[in-house]
């Protein structure tokens, strides 16, 4: 591709990923990314923050402990 068509996805790719990351931080619904092969959580909206009543960190160890114990199928 020309250097104008990769620029142009460039800027696609930047406009859709600031488009949804606005969708995923203004969500009402707690929402979790979670990396299921770690359990890591990648990424939390702060619906999901407040819901479960902890920060990022505790929600880390939580689904940690659930995927560790079985509970958690990713």
């Amino acid at each position: 591709p020309s250097c104008r068509g990769a620029m142009s996805d460039i800027e696609d790719l930047r406009q859709s990923e600031e488009k949804y990351r606005g969708l995923f931080l203004r969500n009402k619904a707690p929402t979790l990314i979670i990396d299921g092969s770690s359990g890591r959580i990648v990424d939390a909206n702060p619906a999901a923050l407040s819901f479960y009543l902890m920060d990022r960190a505790g929600l880390d160890k939580l689904v940690k402990a659930l995927h560790l114990h079985g509970g958690a199928k990713a």
